[in-house]
């Protein structure tokens, strides 16, 4: 995906992945997991817009597409071209606190290293 194309909160993930990436060390990790409260809300209110201002005709598809809540970790695994788990938490106040606990699970399963 150009990243003209990319809307900003997918462009701050895959800059945030890419700096953890490098300052650890990691060229493709074994898991990517993300949380979101809300997902991609501007793609998604931009992509309903388009269906009420163009009465469902013509429509583009890239707002649709980038309106997914786990485009942020599909967008980073693409970039660094990892077929891992990669997993997408949308549980508003509780995102956070259930990738992390994913993560750890994952480590304590021996799935994933800790580097």
């Amino acid at each position: 995906m150009a990243s003209r194309r990319m809307s900003r909160i997918v462009k701050m993930g895959i800059c945030s992945a890419l700096k953890c990436l490098k300052e650890s060390g990691v060229e493709v990790p074994d898991a990517i997991i993300t949380g979101t409260g809300f997902g991609c809300i501007e793609d998604t209110e931009k992509f309903l817009g388009s269906i009420i201002q163009n009465e469902e005709k013509m429509l583009n598809p890239t707002p649709f597409i980038q309106s997914t809540h786990n485009t942020v970790g599909a967008a980073i695994a693409l970039k660094i071209k990892c077929n891992n788990y990669n997993n997408t938490y949308v549980h508003r106040g509780f995102s956070f606190e259930h990738a992390l606990l994913d993560g750890l699970m994952l480590l304590n399963e021996d799935k994933a290293k800790m580097f």
